[in-house]
């Protein structure tokens, strides 16, 4: 589903990642593109990389009104990466993938600010990038909300729920259930 923009700042993140990962250049992205740092330029990709991968399978637009969707569309995409991943780097891709859509989500329909730098931490994104969304990622917050038992990943809602409303002031219970990967 195409994705419906609250925010013009995010569309011209996702405009520019397409750009990018299409291999097209949009001469209207110019003023946008040169105003951004190689850093910023490189988060911006990391993060719709993830995002795509939910939307391009699912009725996910970016928005309130289409998250009961996601516990779906995680499961569909956890079951599809089982037979390609082990468990370990199956919980790393969805808690990207995951925080990737929330960061998203939380900056189309809130005015927050993105932060994106390098960092020698063990929990980044990709390149060693730290990605912030009113000075929070919630990258460690949701990897520490999962767990793996006997051979299931585990999102704990109420956690999972916290991060995300310590950066929006929303809590995702009024949106979806719980996230329940088999």
């Amino acid at each position: 589903m195409e994705p419906k923009f609250k925010n013009q700042s995010v569309k011209l993140m996702y405009q520019l990642y397409q750009e990018f990962d299409h291999g097209e250049m949009n001469d209207a992205l110019d003023g946008y593109r040169s105003k951004r740092t190689q850093s910023e330029l490189s988060c911006n990709h990391i993060l719709f990389s993830y995002v795509d991968s939910l939307l391009d399978q699912s009725d996910l637009d970016l928005t309130y009104a289409t998250l009961n969707v996601l516990p779906e569309t995680l499961n569909n995409l956890y079951q599809e990466m089982q037979k390609k991943y082990l468990i370990k780097k199956n919980r790393e891709q969805i808690v990207k993938i995951l925080s990737a859509y929330l960061s998203v989500l939380a900056l189309n329909m809130h005015d927050l600010d993105l932060t994106c730098h390098l960092s020698d931490e063990e929990m980044t994104w990709g390149s060693h990038y730290r990605i912030k969304v009113n000075d929070q990622d919630l990258l460690p917050a949701i990897y520490e909300a999962t767990s793996i038992d006997d051979n299931q990943l585990i999102i704990d809602h109420d956690a999972l729920n916290d991060a995300y409303q310590s950066i929006t002031h929303v809590s995702l219970k009024d949106y979806m259930n719980p996230i329940i990967l088999k």
